[in-house]
């Protein structure tokens, strides 16, 4: 079963990108020279976009794999496996509901993504300015609370966005999330567009909001549509796009997601260009998606596996199970079952007889999670007792745990990732230690309490939707740097008017544990004086922001100094004391857009060198000249949709598009002549003179195109000519 529909394209576009590699591979990569930063920056958009991530330790490589609504199924997810053993022999299920494999080389990833593209997965909008992966509950067509199942749209709308080429080269990363009730599990409101399932007069529909986003600028989203019909998902979908694709902000990476085109230009505006292109778009029947119910049905394949009792050691541990991890489906005798895992990860052996285990019962049974875990679904009672003797066999499996522990969400942190700057995988080991260690402590009775822990602020972890969020920082004693975290409370997100986590204070990392421990049990012991029905709102508006504010100051008054305990000042798992030396640039944003800058720069850089040094020999200033002509030629290419890299292509592309246009003057097609200035060949030596004499036509050419980029709205489109 194949859940979404990859372009046959794509497999044009992994062959690109194999020879893409192959050249990097085997290039020289010299970090001062032009050639490399041209290379680099032209193979980074390139691999990003395909979902592929430099990690910390140079040379090694993340690669994360598209799954709409968190659909995979056990044959797709054994392949995932298998490929996995490339690098670290495990699977990660993250937050955004797909996977990654960790610890490739460059030179394996052509095998990888063609065995992917075969089985019906793809990495491509894994990263970069594109069309992320579409959300959705876990649990949409099973639950009993479900308006109506979501998952059949967030599988269609990925089908049509990934055909288009526009869903590759946005402004900034676009997320799309889609939930079933307003609970809004799938977190709608904190998404760049959201859908929430309504029904409105009989007819099945959607409420629309737009503009929300975690981050170091989080904001809940705004309304956009009180109702659309389903079949103008799409249309929807697409009215935003094109906004967003028009007036979104090219120049600032740092300002470009469309939470803040919103902030910009406000509710009122932007809804009023959205629904002029959504009453172009919608009438269009061929706009309309519509999906097959019966591609996603919820029932179980029949089989005569073996039924294997459970011991009657391991009865009241299975019991325990039932209770946490197990529901009933809306499908009479169907359940689903949460399979909580140790940080997202599960080995590629215990994946492998997972989904062995789950291919008796079909397709349609594994869900990727929210909460870094596997959601199953239609598997019959009967079997319940085989699954959690397999799953107690697994390592990184929390079977016998909590829910409280089992959806505590962390990222990798500077573990893997370039931005990180704590480890949070050690920080969440320690807790599991303190609190499993306190007999005094139910864990039991914190479910739906939500520990939400990032290693630096750009929210992987999710902190801003939590009752208690952390995200990664350092403290500092006497010069000396520790890890540390910032410590927010009290999300409150499945109501009218949602609300993010607010910033409290910070603590030390090595404190962290004791301080939960604390606090927990406070929060328990409130419970039971006010009753059970009383909130972690309640809770922290009444005492619990005044007892956090007093540890968190205790906490960093006696931080030892660094003689005196070496260990507090380094991070967990870590030999060595926190550094921010090797935190790295982020690769999320990486787009073909930044070659403009490239360009930009390689044209200063020639620039500097001719005005500097009148002794050069005529070939090397004559050699300056004729790349300072085809940076500036090639520079802004991209704002006219046009991506050539050989040097005629790229004269003939900008004469026909920026002096035909009009964008700047026809007294520089003297200086196009491709057969001169042909980058692939040396410079004859009849032409030296020829270029030297263009000398300061060149640079007044180069100063006006940098002039038009200066003079660019933020959304980097050429909407008139110069004068």
């Amino acid at each position: 079963m194949v859940f979404y529909e990859i372009p046959v394209l794509l497999i044009d576009e992994i062959s690109a990108l194999s020879t893409s590699i192959d050249e990097y591979i085997h290039s020289e990569h010299d970090s001062s020279s032009s050639e490399t930063l041209e290379m680099e920056t032209k193979f980074k958009a390139l691999r990003v976009a395909h979902g592929i991530y430099e990690q910390r330790e140079r040379g090694t490589y993340m690669l994360r794999i598209r799954c709409p609504g968190g659909f995979i199924s056990p044959e797709q997810l054994k392949v995932v496996a298998d490929m996995s053993l490339f690098g670290t022999p495990e699977v990660h299920f993250t937050t955004r509901q797909e996977v990654q494999i960790h610890g490739l080389l460059l030179k394996d990833m052509k095998e990888i993504l063609s065995v992917l593209f075969y089985v019906g997965l793809s990495s491509r909008g894994g990263g970069g300015n594109t069309v992320r992966n579409i959300l959705c509950p876990a649990d949409s067509g099973i639950s009993k609370n479900s308006v109506f199942d979501v998952s059949p749209f967030a599988i269609c709308l990925t089908s049509k966005l990934i055909r288009e080429d526009e869903s590759w080269n946005l402004p900034r990363k676009f997320k799309i999330a889609f939930s079933d009730n307003f609970d809004d599990i799938a977190y709608s409101r904190a998404t760049c567009l959201g859908f929430i399932a309504v029904k409105v007069n009989e007819e099945y529909g959607f409420k629309v909001y737009i503009g929300g986003g975690l981050g170091r600028h989080p904001r809940i989203s705004d309304p956009l549509f009180d109702f659309i019909p389903t079949n103008k998902l799409y249309p929807a979908t697409k009215a935003v796009l094109n906004v967003y694709n028009q007036y979104g902000n090219r120049r600032s990476k740092h300002s470009s997601r469309i939470k803040f085109l919103l902030n910009k230009m406000g509710i009122k505006e932007f809804s009023t260009l959205v629904t002029e292109e959504f009453n172009k778009l919608k009438e269009d029947e061929s706009n309309e998606l519509l999906p097959e119910p019966e591609l996603f049905a919820n029932e179980a394949s029949q089989t005569d596996i073996e039924i294997q009792p459970i011991p009657e050691k391991n009865q009241d541990k299975f019991d325990a199970w039932i209770k946490r991890c197990v529901s009933e489906q809306k499908q009479l005798g169907l359940y689903t079952i949460k399979i909580m895992l140790r940080s997202g990860d599960l080995l590629a052996t215990d994946t492998l007889k997972l989904c062995n285990f789950l291919t008796n019962f079909g397709e349609n049974n594994i869900r990727c999670d929210r909460d870094q875990n596997i959601r199953l679904r239609n598997i019959p009672f009967k079997y319940l007792s085989n699954l959690f003797t397999i799953l107690n066999s697994f390592k990184n499996t929390l079977v016998n745990e909590s829910t409280f522990l089992g959806e505590m969400i962390n990222c990798t942190g500077a573990q893997t990732c370039q931005l990180g700057i704590c480890k949070p995988r050690g920080l969440v080991e320690d807790i599991h230690n303190r609190l499993l260690n306190n007999s005094n402590l139910n864990l039991d009775d914190l479910t739906n309490l939500k520990l939400n822990i990032s290693g630096c602020p750009n929210s992987c972890g999710m902190h801003h939707v939590a009752d208690i969020g952390f995200f990664g920082k350092v403290g500092k004693k006497d010069g000396d740097i520790y890890p540390s975290y910032n410590v927010l409370l009290g999300a409150d997100m499945g109501k009218e008017n949602p609300e993010y986590a607010k910033l409290i204070s910070s603590l030390p990392a090595h404190n962290i544990a004791e301080f939960l421990d604390i606090v927990l049990t406070d929060w328990l012991s409130f419970t039971k004086l006010e009753g059970k029905k009383k909130s972690f709102k309640d809770y922290i508006q009444t005492k619990g922001i005044s007892l956090v504010k007093e540890l968190c100051e205790e906490y960093n008054k006696n931080v030892p100094s660094k003689k005196d305990s070496i260990d507090f000042y380094r991070d967990f798992r870590s030999k060595l004391p926190i550094s921010l030396a090797d935190i790295g640039q982020g690769e999320c944003s990486a787009g073909i857009f930044d070659m403009i800058k490239v360009d930009k720069s390689l044209i200063d850089k020639e620039i500097k060198k001719l005005s500097n040094d009148n002794s050069l020999a005529p070939y090397e200033r004559a050699k300056g000249l004729k790349q300072i002509l085809l940076y500036s030629s090639r520079m802004l290419l991209i704002t006219k949709g046009v991506y050539v890299d050989d040097p005629n292509q790229i004269f003939k592309s900008f004469k026909k598009h920026f002096v035909g246009g009009g964008f700047v003057s026809d007294r520089y097609n003297s200086l196009l002549e491709t057969d001169i200035y042909s980058i692939k060949s040396e410079i004859k030596e009849d032409a030296i003179n020829k270029i030297i004499k263009n000398e300061d036509l060149i640079k007044e050419l180069s100063k006006d195109v940098i002039d038009i980029y200066v003079q660019m709205d933020d959304s980097l489109t050429l909407t008139k000519a110069s004068n």
